[in-house]
C-alpha cells in the first residue's frame, strides 16, 4: 500500500512528526474503525456495516441526510441506514465514513471558530461538487473518488495552522492577498506543501491507495501519474465562495482537458447550490 510514498523513500510518520512536532495524531473513533474494517472485508455484508453505523444516531442521520441531498438527486428519499448503504455501495460508503472521521478529528483537535469552520467546509464542498461534475465529463468511473479527494484535499491545513502558528497563519494571509498559491509558499518556506502532509495523514489513517494518491497530487500538473484531472481542476478554485478564480479554471479546463468554456461555466454554476447544501450538512 502507498507505493507512491515508498518510491520516494518517505517515512510518513517521521514526516508528520517533523511538521507537527510532538502532536499525537488521534485515531478514528472505534465504531468508525470497525465499520471500515467490515467494509474492507469481502466476507462482510453491507447490512452488517449498516448495523454498526446505526449504533451511532448522529452518524446515521448525517449519512441519510447526505444521501437525500441534491448531490444524489434521488427520486424517492431513503429512510434508514441500510437503504442508504445499498444506494451508495462499498466504495462510496467507505469514502463517506472516512470524510466523517476526518471531520471529527479536525473538530476535536483544531481551534476553529464557527465562521472559520463554515468557510473551510464551504470551500471543500465547492471543490468536491466541481470535481464530481468534472469527473462525469472526463473519467466517469471515478466520480465518487474525485468528490472525496477534493473534499479532503486541504484536510492538513487546519492541523498545520494549529501547530505552526503564527508563521503558517502569516503564510496563509500572504496567499489570500494573491502573492502566490498556498502550496507554492509552503514549498518555498518549508520544503513541503499541505498535499504532502495530507498524503502522510492518509497513510496514518489507512486510506485507499487511489484516494490517497489523488489527494496528494491535487496541485500537480494535470495528467500527473496518480492524479485525477477532475480533482486537479477543482483545486484551482480558491478558498471562499466567490467566482473570481473561475476564469483561470475555464482556461485550464479547455487547454488541458478539452472542455468548452461554456460547458465548464455551466458545470460550476450547477455546483454552487449543491455545495451550499453539502456545507450545511457538514457543519
Amino acid at each position: 500500500m502507498f507505493e507512491f510514498l515508498r518510491r520516494k523513500r518517505i517515512d510518513p510518520r517521521r514526516e508528520l512528526q517533523r511538521v507537527l512536532g510532538s502532536y499525537e495524531l488521534p485515531s478514528f473513533p472505534a465504531l468508525l474503525n470497525r465499520a471500515l474494517d467490515r467494509l474492507r472485508d469481502p466476507d462482510s455484508s453491507l447490512g452488517e456495516v449498516a448495523k454498526l453505523i446505526e449504533s451511532d444516531p448522529g452518524l446515521s442521520q448525517k449519512l441519510i441526510s447526505l444521501v437525500n441531498s441534491s448531490a444524489y438527486a434521488l427520486r424517492n428519499p431513503v429512510r434508514n441506514v441500510t437503504h442508504a448503504a445499498s444506494m451508495l455501495g462499498r466504495a462510496q460508503l467507505e469514502a463517506h465514513l472516512l470524510s466523517a472521521a476526518v471531520r471529527g478529528v479536525l473538530d476535536r483537535t483544531t481551534e476553529q471558530t464557527g465562521q472559520q469552520r463554515r468557510r473551510f467546509w464551504l470551500s471543500a464542498t465547492r471543490r468536491a461538487a466541481a470535481a464530481r461534475a468534472f469527473a462525469a465529463e472526463l473519467h466517469p468511473a471515478t466520480q465518487s473518488e474525485s468528490f472525496t479527494a477534493a473534499l479532503l484535499q486541504d484536510m492538513a491545513v487546519p492541523l498545520i495552522l494549529q501547530h505552526r502558528n503564527p508563521t503558517y497563519g502569516q503564510l496563509l494571509e500572504r496567499a489570500q492577498q494573491g502573492e502566490l498559491a498556498v502550496w507554492e509558499l509552503e514549498r518555498e518556506a518549508y520544503g513541503w506543501d499541505h498535499g504532502d502532509v495530507a498524503s502522510w495523514l492518509c497513510n496514518e489513517w489507512s486510506f485507499p491507495e487511489a484516494l490517497a494518491s489523488a489527494i496528494a497530487s491535487h496541485h500537480a500538473e494535470i495528467g500527473t501519474e496518480g492524479g485525477l484531472a477532475a480533482v486537479q481542476l477543482a483545486a484551482l478554485l480558491l478558498d471562499g465562495d466567490d467566482a473570481s478564480d473561475e476564469e483561470h479554471l475555464v482556461q485550464v479546463a479547455q487547454e488541458a482537458c478539452g472542455l468548452a468554456s461554456e460547458r465548464t461555466l455551466a458545470l460550476l454554476d450547477r455546483c454552487r447550490s449543491e455545495a451550499d447544501e453539502l456545507a450545511r450538512l457538514l457543519t
